[in-house]
């Protein structure tokens, strides 16, 4: 890592700065809480008149044309400066009058010094701005400060998976105008934040981990390197093909030939396939986030009143079961399309799902994990439904696959109550005499 320079300064010296946020930087999201204890942070050590109060870290990308983007630090600078304004009773922030964070914030502050004496503001603000200091590292490479950026967030209190690839992916759109930037940045913030980080943790992750037979127990930062997808600069044979069926998909969508020939539009998206860093990174997201509330709506609609979440007490490891037959459902209608619903396979995967439930008293995201990878001794040994869905060439392979059938003895107790009729007589289990 070459730092061109590594420095302590002032609060003061801080604020005078130049500083811009990078489009990869997510927006201001600190809470009333995070600005709570950054201001009684900096109000006790000027209580208790310590020499130097050391705020945190800000790291700045400086440009060759003397420009300086925030890499790291962007909440803490942004809140400090609201402080600053509040103080001196300014409003150098141009503070918007709604709920924004922003606003909100920069409200509570001025509670917070509803009840200092003019005298205490005044001096509160020489020592937050003479006393308090920050330490300041400047990198001037590009690359290497994205990679600084990326890092720092990996640890600790980390951005989430979705963060760093909107960041990673905004880097890559080197061709793209900054409007189309600006755009694609206001849709992906306007998208769920949970739903987000689910659909690429609880989702994509696993089912391209579990379809090449690999452990998917927890995301880590290899999956968030699986995502980061192909640079479109590259020539090797595979992703010239690649980059060739994307352009074509487009402009045939585009100049609505689906139309005259009476099909849906084609999707340029398979999740077997080779991700094109950039701009389709962000298309092939917001295209999958609409697959997976269609196959939970499919799941919903088919569970029993007593597995169902609607249910309001929905256990955990009858979630952990949930989200398999969920990502099943996603993975075959990625491959097949979901304008081709097959009752058929559903059923059949909401029974090798379901089957697993029955059996165990408990189900921990380890049995789900070995049990997707074909590994469970008892039940449906060797059988990987995520390599059989990669290697079908039509759903025909898929709907003649075999699922063990299980007896009433071989289901835990409690799935013998009453309660759990309709579930055990949707997946087909064996009563007694």
């Amino acid at each position: 890592m070459s730092i061109s320079k590594k420095d302590i300064i002032s609060v003061e010296n801080l604020l005078k700065l130049n500083l811009s946020i990078p489009d990869y930087q997510r927006p201001y999201k600190w809470t009333v809480r995070n600005i709570n204890q950054l201001f009684n942070d900096i109000l006790e050590a000027y209580r208790d008149n310590l020499s130097e109060y050391r705020i945190g870290t800000i790291v700045i990308h400086k440009h060759k044309d003397k420009r300086r983007d925030i890499v790291d630090g962007q909440q803490r600078t942004i809140s400090l400066h609201l402080i600053n304004d509040v103080l001196q009773n300014s409003s150098g922030l141009s503070i918007p009058k709604n709920k924004s964070n922003i606003s909100k914030n920069y409200n509570e502050i001025k509670r917070l010094c509803s009840s200092l004496t003019s005298e205490d503001k005044r001096r509160l603000y020489d020592y937050m701005t003479k006393k308090c200091h920050v330490i300041i590292i400047e990198i001037d490479n590009e690359m290497e400060a994205f990679q600084f950026f990326d890092s720092q967030n990996a640890r600790g209190k980390a951005l989430e998976a979705h963060d760093l690839l909107k960041a990673y992916h905004l880097r890559e759109m080197t061709a793209d105008s900054e409007e189309t930037k600006l755009k694609l940045i206001e849709k992906w913030e306007a998208q769920i934040t949970s739903e987000l980080a689910n659909l690429f943790t609880g989702y994509l992750y696993k089912i391209k981990t579990w379809s090449n037979q690999g452990n998917a127990h927890y995301f880590n930062r290899d999956g968030i390197e699986m995502f980061k997808g192909v640079p479109l600069d590259q020539q090797f044979n595979f992703i010239q093909y690649h980059k060739a069926a994307y352009l074509f998909i487009e402009q045939f969508n585009r100049e609505n030939h689906q139309e005259l020939l009476g099909i849906d539009a084609l999707i340029p998206f398979q999740i077997d396939q080779p991700l094109l860093a950039g701009r389709r990174f962000f298309e092939s997201t917001y295209h999958y986030m609409y697959l997976k509330r269609e196959v939970e709506k499919i799941a919903l609609e088919m569970l029993p009143e007593s597995v169902s979440p609607n249910n309001g007490h929905e256990q955990v490891g009858t979630r952990y079961i949930r989200e398999l037959f969920q990502c099943l459902l996603l993975y075959f209608y990625d491959r097949f399309g979901i304008n081709n619903k097959n009752p058929n396979i559903e059923q059949l995967f909401f029974k090798y799902c379901y089957q697993l439930r029955c059996i165990n008293q408990a189900v921990y995201e380890k049995s789900i994990n070995k049990y997707a990878l074909g590994r469970n001794e008892y039940l449906n040994n060797k059988l990987n439904l995520f390599t059989a869905i990669r290697d079908a060439r039509s759903p025909r392979d898929i709907e003649m696959i075999e699922i063990d059938d299980i007896t009433f003895e071989d289901i835990a107790v409690k799935y013998q109550k009453k309660s759990f009729d309709k579930l055990r007589q949707a997946i087909g289990v064996i009563e007694g005499d």
